[in-house]
């Protein structure tokens, strides 16, 4: 499918809401069917400490940052991508980095509970509501995509790294998954973060699943 209109992506996370507020600045007053917008919950900012770098950003906007995926939390980061956006409405919303990758083993149990007991139902409250279009998953791992997939019905899943020319761990099962429900898939970090562009290149840094290797 080729896309009519220019994408931009987001999230609360990124310059601690610095990268949506510049998003929503440039856009502003442009004509909102010209392009697709999307963001991410699963995170919410609240007022903090002034910072230089956070999270490989310079500058962040003076927000803390803590994990949340139950109801009131994906409202909460859902009202402040918003209003940072500058508008009511965007056409994708992803949850952002649940899974054991981002949380651990015993964390991730929790927090995949606060999703399915009442964070799920808050999406699809919004969506019911016009506030956004689509329902996603904006994830590093093939496995947390199948454990939502069992119980809730996806639009679309960004996932960064696993369906790339070094890793196929998504190439069986998820994709079955994607086209048994009709859901969308999107590849991110199809470089793996750098060592598929670079190689194994000493004087670049080279890098795998933002980690730097040896060469």
């Amino acid at each position: 499918m080729v896309a009519r209109h220019p994408r931009y992506r987001y999230a609360p996370p990124y310059g601690r809401g610095r990268s949506e507020a510049r998003i929503g600045a440039w856009l502003k007053g442009k004509p909102r069917d010209h392009y697709v917008l999307s963001s991410k919950v699963g995170r919410v900012l609240s007022p903090g400490e002034p910072l230089d770098e956070v999270d490989g950003f310079i500058n962040p906007l003076p927000n803390s940052v803590r994990y949340d995926y139950t109801a009131d939390g994906i409202l909460e980061s859902f009202e402040g991508s918003c209003e940072r956006l500058g508008t009511a409405e965007i056409e994708i919303l992803f949850v952002h980095d649940i899974g054991v990758f981002t949380h651990g083993v015993e964390a991730n149990g929790n927090r995949f509970d606060d999703l399915m007991d009442s964070g799920m139902q808050a999406l699809h409250d919004l969506k019911q509501s016009g506030r956004f279009k689509a329902i996603g998953l904006g994830v590093n791992e093939t496995q947390i995509c199948l454990d939502v997939m069992a119980r809730e019905k996806l639009d679309v899943i960004l996932l960064a790294g696993r369906l790339t020319l070094m890793d196929r761990d998504a190439g069986d099962g998820l994709l079955q998954a994607c086209a048994e429900q009709g859901t969308s898939l999107v590849l991110g970090g199809i470089f793996n973060s750098g060592i598929l562009a670079t190689g194994l290149n000493p004087a670049l840094g080279s890098t795998m699943n933002r980690h730097r290797i040896a060469s």
